[in-house]
Formats: C-alpha cells, structure tokens, sequence
C-alpha cells in the first residue's frame, strides 16, 4: 500500500511540473529543472536520513571525490 501511495504522489507530482514547464520558455525551463533536480536529491538525502540509510549518502559523498579532482 505505501509503495502504490508513493507511485500515485509521483505521478500527481508529475503532472503538475509538466503543467508548470509547458508555459514556460525555454530558458526558464532549464533554470526550473535544475532548480527541482536540487530539491528532489535534498529529499532524498532527507529520507535516506530519517530512514537510517545515512551510509548511502557517506558512501556516494565519497565516490564524488575522485570526480571532483
């Protein structure tokens, strides 16, 4: 049930950006997607946290270093 919950706010959630991003222009778009691309990995970083899946986030904090060189 919580996983078919999930999908559904997914897909509302979907929806409404596709709405927001069709009236938009271009150059708008691009700083809209990078903006919520932002918003969704600090979400996810939050929910790995409450979730006690810290590691996962040490683990590609760490994997990030040798790309950043």
């Amino acid at each position: 049930m919580g996983l078919f919950a999930i999908l559904v706010i997914t897909l509302i959630a979907s929806y409404f950006y596709y709405v927001k991003t069709k009236s938009t222009d271009p150059q708008e778009r691009k700083k809209l997607l990078f903006k919520n691309i932002f918003y969704l990995l600090i979400i996810i970083a939050i929910a790995l946290a409450l979730s006690g899946r810290v590691s996962w986030i040490i683990a590609a904090g760490a994997a990030l270093i040798p790309i950043a060189k």
